[in-house]
């Protein structure tokens, strides 16, 4: 069984068609794919993903980690952040800022930090760049 999605990614970079490929005899995902086919052959579209785990924590309130692309974007990419793993102290408030700053075709600086009461003790982001 073949899902069809379209998915509608930031105005300037057009439309997408992902294919994701289902087991027809189970419920589950198995052996997950996609196609990514652009809509205007003309612009330069590329995705980079990486993922940068911060572990001890402990006493510190803000980490910034350089990130570099394996190769520079021809123009400036959108960058996508997701938290994939916390470990909180769960007696206290989670209050959690994730940013992705100064960012150029050459990379960015991912910037993670809590305030007030809150205890971390370690944090995987997962990032998505694209243009």
């Amino acid at each position: 069984m073949n899902i069809a999605v379209t998915v509608f990614m930031f105005a300037l970079a057009g439309t997408f068609n992902v294919i994701l490929g289902l087991d027809n005899n189970s419920t589950q995902t198995r052996g997950l794919a996609s196609t990514v086919k652009r809509s205007d052959p003309t612009r330069d579209f590329r995705i980079e993903s990486g993922s940068v785990y911060l572990h001890p924590w402990t006493g510190v309130k803000e980490k910034k980690v350089a990130i570099v692309f394996r190769q520079a974007f021809s123009t400036l990419p959108y960058i996508v952040l997701q938290p994939t793993v916390l470990d909180l102290d769960k007696n206290f408030n989670t209050r959690l800022v994730i940013k992705a700053i100064d960012v150029t075709q050459n990379g960015f600086v991912l910037q993670v930090y809590t305030y007030a009461d809150t205890i971390l003790y370690a944090i995987e982001v997962t990032w998505l760049a694209l243009n």
